[in-house]
């Protein structure tokens, strides 16, 4: 299929048709082929063209977190600790211990975009930041001076 002779997209009307550009694009005077947009004018004469636009130079594209340029487009992305939300701009903080209690052996707690581990009374915690080691505190005893 040509796509009606369109670059990029070609949309149907009643007895005719007409090509657009995706975003960062524009349609050239032919009315077929896009071209990047040009960001600096002067007096209507371009200064400056680029094959692409990045969106990213302005507002980070609109990311909460990271803005990465791609060809006619962009794409947001987010640090470690968060997912990106339903509207593919913002983040969101994940919470780890919903997940097979965060790899801890006993208790996790989630803090914003990280989470950490903490043992019982009676249990340090091991190097590895997730296990639990032995009792090392109870001493049990039978009387106020008598202890085991």
């Amino acid at each position: 299929m040509d796509n009606g002779g369109c670059e990029h997209t070609c949309m149907n009307t009643e007895g005719n048709f007409s090509c657009s550009c995706n975003s960062g694009y524009e349609l050239d005077s032919n009315g077929f082929n896009c071209s990047g947009k040009s960001l600096f004018t002067l007096i209507d004469v371009p200064i400056l063209f680029f094959t692409d636009v990045n969106e990213c130079l302005i507002g980070n594209g609109g990311c909460e977190h990271n803005c990465t340029n791609t060809a006619g487009n962009f794409s947001c992305s987010c640090d470690i600790g968060y997912s990106l939300d339903n509207n593919l701009l913002n983040c969101s903080d994940v919470d780890e211990c919903n997940t097979d209690n965060g790899g801890c052996e006993h208790t996790c707690t989630n803090t914003v975009g990280n989470f950490s581990c903490s043992c019982n009374p009676g249990y340090l915690l091991e190097e590895n930041s997730f296990n639990c080691s032995g009792q090392y505190l109870f001493i049990h005893c039978s009387s106020l001076y008598f202890c085991m």
